[in-house]
């Protein structure tokens, strides 16, 4: 085992990135009952123009879709033991 202590965060980078993410999406659907008052609300037609409900489920939809594309990222790194494309910054 020579390898450094950077070699073996290094592997991990992707991992944490995706549990912080995870973190995030968690807090925000339970932060002040505001997922609870749209289902209250009936989910289809619940959000209106309130603002508040709006960017709550902009960072749901957002969120799931970023892990998604994180998680196909992931395999493919590690399938192809190269880095994600550049055209993906």
């Amino acid at each position: 085992m020579d390898e450094s202590l950077y070699e073996v965060l290094e592997g991990l980078f992707g991992d944490i990135d995706m549990c912080t993410a995870d973190l995030e999406l968690l807090v925000r659907i339970w932060e002040n009952g505001i997922f609870a008052e749209i289902v209250r609300n009936g989910v289809f037609n619940s959000i209106g123009t309130d603002s508040k409900l709006g960017m709550a489920f902009w960072f749901f939809v957002c969120g799931i879709a970023l892990w998604i594309l994180g998680q196909v990222l992931h395999y493919y790194i590690k399938r192809e033991q190269q880095p994600a494309p550049k055209f993906l910054g």
